[in-house]
């Protein structure tokens, strides 16, 4: 390319590219490689969702909740008449079925589309814990309900865990499982 003097009034043309269509870059796109050797590998791991496990987890909680307002508490024969009292009779009873109920609760927010910080899943798990360990207490320490008051000692608390008491407890261990099952898996995951 020689030089050209300018034209008439100042201004230099616009340079001109060589005739042909512009060099492809990078020449090799995609690069070609060997096919690696031996078997193919096993296809990637799809991450775990717990969200199908936290429906489970909220329904057993509130089975739990439910059933607390039962034959928690029973007092067979208790002057002749038989007594069937709900959790909210004794503080471990309650606190217990709460704390569940709580924790289970808690994993609502995911089935609402939000999603779930490890925290929340793992103070979910320590909530209903802890109810869980509530719950256990209570078949030694029960309210007695005055009928020990004066009497000597050795008095025996007639008071005992009613059918539903048990249900709640298997509700409560199956919302423990399954918020321990989802945190080990989360923590797990890539």
């Amino acid at each position: 390319m020689s030089y050209q003097e300018p034209p008439p009034g100042g201004s230099q043309p616009p340079p001109q590219h060589p005739s042909g269509p512009p060099p492809s870059y990078p020449p090799s796109y995609p690069p070609q490689y060997p096919p690696p050797y031996g078997p193919p590998g096993p296809p990637p791991r799809r991450p775990f969702d717990p969200v199908p496990f936290d429906g489970a987890i909220v329904a057993l909680g509130f089975l739990t909740l439910l059933f607390s307002h039962f034959a928690f508490y029973r007092i067979p024969e208790a002057r002749q008449v038989a007594f069937n009292l709900d959790a909210y009779h004794g503080f471990f009873g309650w606190a217990g079925v709460w704390l569940v109920f709580l924790g289970a609760s808690a994993m609502a927010v995911p089935l609402l589309g939000r999603r779930v910080a490890g925290p929340l899943r793992l103070g979910a798990l320590l909530a209903a814990a802890l109810g869980l360990i509530f719950l256990l207490v209570t078949i030694w320490v029960r309210p007695d309900f005055g009928f020990c008051d004066g009497a000597p000692v050795g008095c025996v608390n007639p008071v005992q865990v009613g059918a539903t008491y048990w249900i709640a407890l298997v509700l409560a261990l199956g919302v423990v499982g399954l918020l321990a099952f989802t945190v080990a898996r989360e923590r797990q995951a890539p």
